[in-house]
């Protein structure tokens, strides 16, 4: 009976000491945190350039995302959003307009960061015009660097 006790105890002495020790471990930080600018761009399987060569992106530790384009030193676009991270290649981002209106739908993407390189992989929508209940999907895949 004695040993059942001591048995006992040395087990729940344990199993808390690994709980303790597993669950205090700090979270890994994301490698997409930070500031990039973007290198190349794909839509659709065609290659865009023009306008998104001065275009950088914020992905900030408070998971809100800032992108601007700059052409001829004049702020073109900006996106605003928030984001989180499903997993370790997978975000979800929810973009708001100039005004904080929220958009009605949200973008997914998979990531994969490689020393200071970011590949996104995902989709987005457009509306169509003229028809307000309709969006058109948009293949994007995008290649950029980190600046910050």
């Amino acid at each position: 009976m004695k040993r059942s006790i001591q048995f006992s105890t040395l087990f729940t002495v344990l199993l808390i000491a690994s709980i303790i020790l597993t669950s205090g471990k700090p979270k890994k930080k994301s490698p997409i945190f930070g500031t990039w600018k973007l290198v190349s761009c794909k839509i659709n399987n065609k290659d865009i350039k023009g306008g998104l060569a001065n275009r950088t992106m914020a992905f900030k530790e408070d998971y809100t995302l800032a992108a601007i384009t700059n052409s001829r030193n004049i702020e073109e676009s900006r996106t605003m959003g928030q984001f989180f991270l499903a997993n370790d290649t997978t975000f979800i981002s929810l973009h708001v307009s100039r005004t904080g209106k929220p958009a009605k739908h949200s973008y997914t993407y998979n990531f994969y960061v490689e020393n200071d390189s970011l590949h996104l992989i995902g989709n987005y929508y457009r509306g169509i015009p003229g028809h307000p209940d309709l969006l058109s999907v948009m293949h994007n895949e995008e290649w950029w660097v980190r600046v910050k």
